[in-house]
């Protein structure tokens, strides 16, 4: 009785530690004790995505944050942050548009960034890293180097999006990528 109760005051005093000193969605520090290296599990956005397939989330709660907030997609930026992924701009600007890869690994028009109802032919599915070359229909060749996969940084700091995200995306597009409503 006094083992159990002991390991349940670890486990309780771990998951506590954890929780307050690692930041959601970011990688484990280099320099970080054992007990920081636990998965927390996913961040309370990453949760709520999971009942989401929405363009207002996927707007207010993945790409306003992560990619609109960096200056990097706000419309204003030059080559690929002429991307604008704010509210009520994003559909437009993904949805049916060509995607810039590669013109060597992937002629101009082969990709669009959206297609509706076609995620493994939506190129921002391979931007994001949720499918590999070989998954995307046709296979996908890289990006343009001025655009990359995101989210883009170039010190590596940054996590790929959690897969809950990256999945409320996907049922976006099986939706039809429908506009923000």
């Amino acid at each position: 009785m006094l083992r159990r109760a002991a390991l349940a005051s670890l486990l309780i005093l771990v998951a506590c530690r954890t929780s307050l000193e690692t930041e959601p969605d970011a990688p484990p520090r280099a320099d970080a004790p054992a007990v920081d290296m636990v998965d927390a599990g996913p961040s309370a956005t990453c949760i709520e995505a999971m009942s989401h397939s929405d363009l207002a989330f996927i707007e207010d709660k993945i790409f306003k944050p992560g990619c609109v907030f960096q200056s990097c997609h706000d419309g204003i930026g030059g080559g690929a942050g002429t991307l604008d992924l704010r509210a009520s701009m994003s559909h437009a600007a993904l949805v049916n548009v060509d995607a810039r890869t590669d013109a060597d690994a992937s002629p101009p028009g082969t990709y669009k960034l959206v297609v509706p109802m076609q995620p493994t032919q939506s190129y921002l599915m391979f931007l994001i890293r949720h499918y590999t070359a070989q998954e995307m229909s046709p296979e996908a060749g890289q990006p343009a180097a001025d655009v990359g996969f995101m989210p883009q940084d170039n010190t590596g700091a940054l996590p790929p999006l959690c897969i809950e995200k990256r999945e409320a995306i996907v049922r976006w597009i099986e939706a039809g990528a429908p506009p923000r409503t």
